[in-house]
């Protein structure tokens, strides 16, 4: 239903400006998923969403994490600039074997995520703070810290623009079938079904959940619910920068400010469609990627502006809010 709501609206919109319609539906579906019988085309734009989707999976589950504390955590694009900052930073100035310079890069981009997080969790665990304030102010900070680094401190001098220097090979995530789609995909699929697990199977899971929906029948039963909401910030902050970790590691091997076309906010729209769910979240990631790679084909065949998708989207998340939001005035029932 969802696929068909989005092909009537790629159908109507250039229609409007004189463009047929079963021209645009076709140049959308041939950007996001290639074209039935032509394998080199269906490979190359299979692998163009593939790596368009792989941020945006590992932000909707961030921000789906969070999700299910009951928090919203607004402000994964600053935790993915720091992680790809971080991520290139450590990339760049450590020599290390690819078994220890890769995972440690990874590991170090997580890391700066998580602690551009912490601060939100502590003002939310200490002070009761709203962390859609907070987690949006400090994206707001970050765009501006990472930028100055990287025009400065960590400028490549051998280059223009706010950049850093290139990371070494050895921190380079591996590319499959020797096309630009790297591992990155995996790691996002592993991080799914982890959190799956760990939210159906684990602890740490019910105790989410039941502060998520209920933190007074948390605090009934022994949940520390401060902890478990700065828990779930900080983890969501995590992952929120290994995304940006990811991206500098298999895609651009350096840091660039403002590199990131959104993919933080991106992230929220894709949490919001998945219903929180990790298997909802890869889905929704993939769709999502599909439409942004699907764009570019339809600017170029059909002439028609790639913003029309980007008003789809917007379109998409709030058909599924209304769906999905409890009716504030509920109908009496009829005596």
């Amino acid at each position: 239903m969802l696929l068909a709501l989005v092909l009537g609206l790629c159908a109507a919109g250039p229609a409007l400006v004189g463009v047929p319609p079963a021209k645009a539906v076709t140049a959308l579906l041939t950007g996001a998923f290639g074209q039935p019988g032509n394998m080199k085309e269906t490979m190359f734009a299979w692998t163009g969403t593939l790596v368009r989707a792989c941020p945006i999976v590992l932000t909707g589950l961030s921000v789906s994490w969070a999700f299910r504390a009951g928090l919203f955590n607004i402000g994964a694009e600053g935790q993915l600039l720091w992680g790809a900052l971080a991520a290139a930073w450590f990339g760049a100035a450590a020599p290390l074997p690819p078994a220890i310079h890769l995972p440690l890069t990874l590991a170090i981009g997580a890391l700066a995520g998580a602690l551009w997080a912490w601060p939100a969790a502590l003002l939310k665990q200490r002070r009761g703070a709203p962390e859609v304030v907070t987690t949006l102010l400090l994206s707001l900070m970050a765009e501006h810290l990472t930028t100055f680094l990287a025009n400065h401190p960590l400028h490549d001098p051998t280059q223009q623009g706010p950049r850093t220097a290139d990371v070494l090979s050895s921190s380079f995530l591996p590319t499959i079938a020797g096309s630009r789609l790297h591992a990155g995909i995996l790691i996002s699929i592993l991080f799914i079904l982890l959190a799956d697990l760990a939210l159906r199977r684990s602890r740490l899971g019910f105790a989410l959940k039941v502060v998520g929906l209920n933190p007074s029948a948390g605090k009934s039963v022994g949940l520390n619910v401060g902890r478990s909401w700065s828990s779930a910030l900080i983890t969501s902050g995590a992952l929120a920068g290994l995304a940006g970790a990811a991206e500098v590691s298999g895609v651009h091997h350096y840091f660039l400010a403002h590199f990131s076309p959104g993919y933080g906010y991106e992230g929220i729209a894709v949490a919001v469609l998945g219903g929180s769910s990790p298997w909802g979240v890869l889905l929704a990631g993939l769709f999502w990627g599909g439409l942004a790679n699907g764009a570019v084909e339809l600017e170029l065949s059909a002439g028609v502006s790639r913003h029309l998708v980007g008003m789809i989207q917007a379109l998409v998340i709030l058909l599924v809010a209304v769906k999905r939001w409890p009716d504030p005035w509920p109908r009496r029932r009829a005596a």
